[in-house]
């Protein structure tokens, strides 16, 4: 048993373990030494806020005024239209409705 030990500690010790992934959830650390135009343009990246458009009041599409809602809503209206649409449609197919004899 001791001997079967001596070869099995050193083959486990021998199995390398896999480096670390960085995942995207995982802070932004930036690097210490960078150029000034770096350094500059990481300054305002890293500041935080959003990307939500001037202000942040909302997103830039809706910038422009009752135009920008009424596209939405027809936008929204036509999704809401074709979701429906598709499941009656794998409600009847599955349950055998509205079949044409």
């Amino acid at each position: 048993m001791a001997a079967i030990r001596g070869v099995i500690r050193p083959a486990a010790a021998a199995v390398q373990r896999m480096p670390k992934r960085w995942g995207s959830a995982e802070p932004f650390e930036p690097a210490k030494a960078a150029p000034a135009n770096i350094a500059k343009a990481r300054e305002v990246l890293c500041a935080g806020g959003t990307w939500n458009g001037a202000g942040g009041a909302g997103p830039t599409w809706l910038k422009d005024g009752m135009g920008d809602q009424v596209v939405g809503g027809i936008g929204a209206a036509c999704f809401i239209y074709g979701f429906t649409s598709f499941l009656s449609g794998l409600y009847k197919m599955s349950f055998g409705v509205g079949k044409l004899d």
